[in-house]
C-alpha cells in the first residue's frame, strides 16, 4: 500500500471516528497497538490497521463478533463491509444461554451435543440426550423434576 493509500485509509477512518464522537486515536492501529500521536506513515515496517465500522462505541479492526442471532462472525482484514451494516447486525457479546423456568426455578436450555465438561451430566428422555453444563444445575433439575412427577410439591 501507497503511502497516499495509507493517508486516505487514515483520512476515512477519521471520518468514521468523527461521525460516531471517537478519539482520533481510534482511527489506526499501528503494529496491533494505538497511537498517541498521529501517524507519519513513513517507516515501511510498521503495519497499519485501520476500522471498517464503529459497534456499539467501539471501532472493529480484525475481530470476531456476534451476529444479533448469536452466532460467530469473523472480520477479515482482506474484506470489504459496510460500517452501517455491521453496526445495525453485529454485537460484541456473545449470545446470553436460553433459559426456562420449572415451578419457579431457572435452567439453562440443555444441550443435544457433547460439549466440553458436559458428556458426563446427561439425561435422556425417550433415547434422546440432553447435556448440562455441571453436575449441580443437572442434580437439581433431576431433583425437581422427580418432586413434580411423583406428585411430592409439599417437598417443594
Amino acid at each position: 500500500m501507497t503511502k497516499a493509500d495509507l493517508h486516505r485509509k487514515y483520512a476515512d477512518a477519521l471520518d468514521l471516528c468523527e461521525k460516531y464522537k471517537l478519539n482520533w486515536r481510534n482511527a489506526v492501529q499501528v503494529n496491533g497497538g494505538y497511537l498517541s500521536t498521529p501517524p507519519d506513515f513513513a517507516n515501511p515496517n510498521y503495519t497499519h490497521t485501520f476500522p471498517i465500522a464503529v459497534i456499539e462505541g467501539k471501532p472493529v479492526f480484525v475481530d470476531t463478533l456476534y451476529t444479533k442471532h448469536g452466532s460467530h462472525f469473523k472480520i477479515e482484514d482482506n474484506q470489504s463491509y459496510n460500517s452501517e451494516s455491521l453496526a445495525e447486525n453485529l454485537t460484541w457479546n456473545p449470545p446470553k444461554p436460553k433459559t426456562f423456568t420449572l415451578n419457579g426455578v431457572e435452567f439453562e436450555v440443555p444441550t443435544k451435543q457433547r460439549t466440553p465438561g458436559s458428556q458426563y451430566y446427561t439425561l435422556s428422555f425417550f433415547g434422546v440426550n440432553y447435556f448440562f453444563k455441571d453436575s449441580c444445575e443437572a442434580n437439581d433439575f433431576i431433583t425437581l423434576l422427580q418432586i413434580l412427577l411423583n406428585g411430592d410439591q409439599d417437598k417443594l
